[in-house]
């Protein structure tokens, strides 16, 4: 049974990916793999296809930079007035820069070309989905997006409750899209599943840091976890972020067998999986991390007053 086909346990599922975002351990953690596991399922025999994408085709460290760069002038706006489609964009920003980093390290990845157009691809089904929405364009974003914008608008979850419901989004329904135009096998024959995996290395040492940052600027309750666990449980929380990380892989491997098979009711049939799996998921975290209207005013004013902190 597939991840997407299991039912979900709103409280475990919640607190777990709680603390998958809140309990990074910084030492070692860039070297550190925290979810080898991953590397124990093997991908699906799937032939090479060229990429069907005209965003980064050379693949140049420099479709990064431009991603990073968009993203700062869109987190200066939105700082303005403390939107709070905010916390995703300095989240998402904060990663892009994590990733280069490493993207920039020798023997990090075996094709960079590959990661690079991923981050750029994978940006560009962010930013023309909110650039539907802030048009009212809604037929055109997905329907994990409309309820992540409409929160965000809304007003109506915390700080962690916003870039969770972005994150789902972003992973859980973009990523899928993102690995089937980019294809899942190199031009040698290797799979990408394990330059794939090693995004998981520098997310795990990038991510504490990121939700420090955003809670001295913006929601001091952007690093306080629903429970309370040190480490070496920390650990096993990721897993969530990993299995995320999996089931869109999977989800892109089904995509591709039925471009590959040409069924196209077979990749109806994904499409709409990914859309229950998805919706499943926000429902789940706007249940859990929905706020009081004093709450929301209070938010506002603390970003009002801390926006511009280091």
């Amino acid at each position: 049974m597939s991840l997407a086909s299991r039912p979900a346990s709103t409280l475990i599922t919640l607190f777990t990916m709680c603390m998958a975002l809140c309990f990074i351990p910084p030492s070692k953690a860039d070297t550190f793999n925290p979810a080898p596991w991953t590397a124990l399922l093997l991908p699906a025999p799937l032939g090479y296809t060229p990429d069907n994408t005209s965003v980064c085709i050379n693949g140049d460290i420099s479709c990064v930079d431009h991603v990073d760069s968009n993203l700062q002038a869109q987190l200066a706006s939105l700082l303005t007035d403390c939107d709070h489609k905010l916390v995703f964009t300095f989240f998402l920003d904060r990663m892009v820069q994590a990733y280069r980093t490493a993207a920039l390290t020798p023997g990090y990845f075996e094709n960079t070309v590959y990661t690079n157009q991923g981050d750029a691809l994978l940006y560009s089904y962010y930013t023309t989905q909110y650039q539907a929405w802030n048009n009212h364009n809604v037929s055109q974003v997905s329907p994990a997006w409309q309820i992540a914008f409409a929160a965000n608008d809304d007003k109506t979850v915390s700080a962690l409750g916003d870039a969770l419901l972005s994150i789902n989004a972003h992973l859980n329904h973009d990523g899928p899209y993102v690995l089937d135009q980019i294809g899942l096998v190199y031009p040698n024959g290797d799979s990408a599943k394990g330059d794939y995996d090693k995004h998981n290395v520098w997310l795990y040492a990038a991510e504490l840091p990121t939700l420090d940052e955003g809670a001295r600027r913006f929601d001091p309750g952007m690093n306080q976890p629903a429970l309370i666990l040190q480490p070496p449980f920390n650990l096993l929380d990721f897993q969530l972020i990993a299995a995320w990380r999996e089931q869109a892989w999977r989800f892109a491997e089904q995509l591709k067998l039925a471009e590959e098979t040409n069924d196209p009711l077979a990749y109806q049939a994904t499409e709409a999986a990914i859309d229950a799996y998805t919706v499943t998921q926000a429902d789940i975290i706007l249940a859990a991390t929905a706020i009081m209207p004093q709450q929301a005013v209070n938010r506002d004013a603390y970003c009002m007053a801390h926006r511009y902190d280091p």
